[in-house]
């Protein structure tokens, strides 16, 4: 617990350099998600405020809440599109950064070409991963515990009846999580060799064609059909666990909204507020996946850090440079030739001169 709770630390500290580094974009991500959490409980709010201006009849009021609901809900899916978008853009400025502090280290301590490739293709983008999630992870907890809280606002009791739906949900997620991902991954194998059969038998198309064997070679009947064998039971398992798994998003907020609106006829409500307390919750579920899918993912994505981790620190000892070389009437002789002749130049620490010609 202590070394996940010092490397947790590690990654903090590193995610806090880099938000800082690329503030245009983490700040802008972070404060968007601010908004789209209190977009999300205002809609609810919005739209239960409709629904008992409609059930009074009063017909200005339900007019208003309702164009302020739809503005809302318009605004929540540009909010939502924003963040998505800036946090890719700023997930990448993380991984570039990343593979140039290898390649500047890789130049100091010369490493095997072929290792330091291996865990930029493999390793980098989860290690981003690990990164960028020390922080998000704060605020998906935010969210829950602002949503919860809003949610108990309205009805404490019934805020209370969605708990162990959601932790029956978020044990689900968990579990089922790395087990998708290891079922995706025999599905893609299967897949890659079913694609090399195919690829075979479309190259040794003239071949075939030259010894007149015409039509489907065996070889890739058979693997179409073993392939197809497995993607039959892949998605089964796919499909089989996501629906287990969305059964308490579909039972817990509809149960709620059904003893919410029994409150209402019995004078302790509204149907507006059970109509927003059914949108809260139904939103709690999201946030509570996000946490669980990270936490189920953790021990992989830090991993993967932990493997790129010496890459970005060089045991070269630190050498004092010149500011920069000079160069004046510079000959460039190949074979007592003189192929190129460099009058002025001056190159600067990073500076890459490349001299090519015959």
């Amino acid at each position: 617990m202590n070394i996940y709770k010092s490397k947790y630390l590690q990654l903090l500290k590193l995610d806090i350099y880099y938000i800082n580094k690329f503030k245009k974009y983490s700040y802008s991500f972070y404060s968007l998600y601010f908004v789209f959490v209190g977009l999300i409980l205002s809609t609810n709010y919005l739209l239960g405020l409709a629904v008992d201006s409609a059930v009074s009849l009063n017909l200005k009021s339900t007019l208003l809440f309702s164009l302020l609901f739809l503005f809302s809900m318009a605004m929540l899916n540009i909010i939502n599109f924003l963040s998505e978008y800036i946090s890719d853009i700023y997930k990448k400025l993380v991984e570039f950064d990343i593979i140039e502090r290898i390649i500047k280290n890789n130049t100091a301590t010369p490493r095997e070409p072929g290792e330091v490739i291996s865990r930029i293709s493999s390793d980098v983008e989860n290690a981003v991963g690990a990164i960028v999630i020390s922080v998000w992870i704060i605020f998906v907890i935010v969210r829950i515990v602002a949503t919860f809280l809003f949610a108990s606002s309205i009805s404490l009791e019934l805020a209370i009846l969605i708990l162990p739906f959601v932790v029956v949900y978020g044990l689900l997620t968990y579990f089922i999580g790395p087990r998708l991902m290891r079922a995706r991954s025999e599905e893609r194998e299967y897949y890659a060799h079913w694609f090399k059969r195919l690829k075979e038998s479309i190259e040794a198309g003239l071949s075939l064609c030259r010894v007149n064997i015409l039509g489907v070679p065996k070889i890739y009947v058979t693997t179409t059909a073993e392939y197809f064998g497995k993607f039959k039971r892949f998605t089964f398992y796919n499909r089989g666990l996501m629906f287990l798994a969305n059964m308490p998003v579909v039972i817990g907020p509809n149960l709620i909204f059904v003893l919410a609106v029994i409150n209402a006829i019995n004078g302790m409500g509204t149907v507006g507020e059970a109509v927003a307390l059914r949108g809260v919750l139904s939103n709690l579920f999201e946030p509570v996946a996000h946490l669980a899918a990270t936490v189920g993912s953790y021990y992989v994505l830090v991993t993967s850090y932990e493997r790129i981790a010496p890459l970005l620190e060089s045991r070269a000892e630190k050498i004092e440079t010149a500011p920069y070389a000079e160069f004046k009437n510079a000959v460039f002789k190949y074979d007592g030739r003189t192929v190129l002749y460099v009058e002025e130049l001056a190159v600067r620490p990073g500076d890459f001169i490349w001299v090519r010609g015959p």
